[in-house]
């Protein structure tokens, strides 16, 4: 009787000592996960900054071939992960999906290509989910101005 008492504490002991690890640890996990989003949102926002300060430097200077060229790269990095979301099945709103048409018919205009052939496969890629009928053109007429 005395050894079923025993074993009996024993195994409620282990079930309750269990139970809270579980729960230690994933508090732990929660609060570890709360902060690196944190640092991630905020390290975000200061590239943010630092790149928009610099753009709008090459605006101010007048010099407009850096600044396309910047926003060119920038677009890029965005086509490159709209590219990843869609290969897991992320659909784009009709907004978005009427930007890539614009943005697809200008750098077919501009001939723009980005300098890194992995990328521009990416961006090629996310450009073929857009429909090329039923989107209209509503984009600015590129000409190109040399003003460095």
């Amino acid at each position: 009787m005395i050894k079923s008492q025993v074993l009996l504490t024993a195994s409620i002991s282990v079930i309750f000592g269990i139970m809270i690890g579980v729960l230690g640890e994933a508090w732990v996990w929660m609060q570890t996960t709360s902060e690196f989003t944190r640092l991630g949102a905020v390290a975000k926002s200061e590239a943010n900054i630092e790149t928009k300060v610099e753009l709008l430097e090459h605006l101010r200077s007048g010099r407009y071939n850096d600044a396309a060229k910047m926003l060119e790269e920038l677009l890029d990095k965005d086509l490159t992960r709209a590219a990843e979301s869609a290969r897991v099945g992320i659909q784009f709103s009709p907004d978005t999906l009427k930007a890539l048409e614009t943005e697809r018919k200008a750098r077919t205009i501009s001939g723009y290509e980005p300098v890194n052939s992995t990328v521009g496969g990416e961006i090629q890629d996310v450009f073929r989910l857009v429909p090329k009928s039923k989107m209209a053109w509503h984009g600015t007429t590129i000409t190109p101005q040399n003003n460095q």
